[in-house]
């Protein structure tokens, strides 16, 4: 049975075609005047190259179907919320691999909001050990989230893993196991159990002329989870409790608003 989280999900979710949102991202950074017509004429400008006219038209009518666009254009909900999807003060971006699927998720948080977009792909070894991919999930996910209750939005695009999705206040010291060091001895290979899954994360926050980066690494392997990181041109994998993402993700975000307080009262 799997750990509840205890953080609301996000309040909206959507699938959208990848040209639909490329024709959303279009009009968010064009500003389209409110005509209607987004098909052909005086829209060619504002739309990507690569999509005709039918397509065009087709991406609209999905827009105003999933209730991101009307008849004048993008709704006021969606309007400014994918315009800090281009221009993010803070972005998370989270790479994923479980049970032969890859997930991609961009997280573009603001002071009160932010907005997910995630999609998945197939993957498949290749010759040098690591994983390729195979082909793309026909559609992505664009979720709508409260600042506030961001590791919500974060948990529920990560691979289904208690080790990986548990709230905050689960993790805590693991005692009494080793950290250790790659290449493994054999009999450290052996206790460490199959690879599961593994997750990335790098955060940039933009403030003024300045901006911090952040970035974690973690490998679920037999059951257990690892932190991983470099040392001294080492490897090193550190057991962790469940919960030790969610905390080191949201230790993250709280300091991008530090990072943005403090450069808003420097100005």
């Amino acid at each position: 049975m799997g750990i509840p989280s205890a953080v609301p999900p996000p309040h909206h979710v959507i699938r959208l075609s990848p040209a639909a949102w490329a024709l959303a991202l279009s009009a968010a950074a064009s500003g389209l005047p409110d005509d209607g017509d987004h098909s052909a004429g005086g829209r060619a400008a504002h739309v990507p190259s690569e999509l005709d006219p039918a397509a065009v038209q087709d991406g609209w009518a999905e827009l105003r179907r999933e209730g991101v666009a009307d008849g004048s254009g993008l709704v006021s909900r969606w309007r400014e919320p994918l315009q800090e999807v281009l221009a993010p003060v803070t972005l998370l971006r989270l790479s994923a691999a479980y049970n032969g699927v890859g997930a991609n998720s961009d997280l573009s948080i603001t002071a009160d909001r932010g907005v997910c977009v995630h999609r998945r792909s197939a993957l498949e070894p290749d010759s040098d050990g690591g994983l390729r991919t195979t082909g793309h999930e026909p559609s992505l996910e664009v979720a709508l989230f409260s600042a506030g209750s961001a590791w919500g939005a974060i948990s529920r695009v990560l691979p289904p893993l208690d080790e990986l999705r548990a709230d905050a206040a689960q993790a805590g010291p693991v005692h009494g196991d080793s950290i250790l060091q790659l290449p493994l001895t054999p009999s450290e290979a052996a206790g460490l159990g199959p690879e599961e899954a593994i997750l990335s994360a790098a955060m940039t926050t933009r403030a003024g002329e300045g901006r911090q980066v952040w970035a974690g690494h973690w490998s679920v392997c037999g059951g257990r989870l690892y932190s991983v990181r470099t040392a001294g041109g080492a490897l090193l994998l550190t057991p962790q409790r469940a919960g030790h993402v969610a905390r080191e993700i949201t230790f993250a975000v709280a300091g991008a608003y530090q990072f943005i307080a403090g450069a808003a009262a420097s100005a």
